[in-house]
């Protein structure tokens, strides 16, 4: 598979349709039979949450997100990155 380039989108089939691994049916991930919903509680919702990254495009630089690490832009320091 060619290099993706950063400026178009994809598919995931188009990302991950190259892989020619077989896969192990002895993986811990692997699900043979998929259920047709899945009925998780609210704790296990919780677990699946996207989490924000922690490094971000200020656009004048990549730094740390101010709502993740708020301690390296803490003002009394200045504001500064760490």
């Amino acid at each position: 598979m060619s290099p993706l380039d950063p400026e178009r989108g994809y598919t995931l089939a188009e990302v991950f349709g190259s892989l020619r691994y077989p896969v192990r049916a002895d993986h811990d991930y692997f699900v043979a039979v998929p259920p047709e919903a899945l009925d998780l509680d609210p704790a296990q919702l919780r677990a699946l949450e996207v989490r924000p990254p922690f490094l971000v495009d200020h656009g004048w630089s990549l730094g740390t997100d101010r709502q993740i690490v708020p301690f390296v832009w803490y003002p009394r320091v200045g504001g500064q990155q760490r």
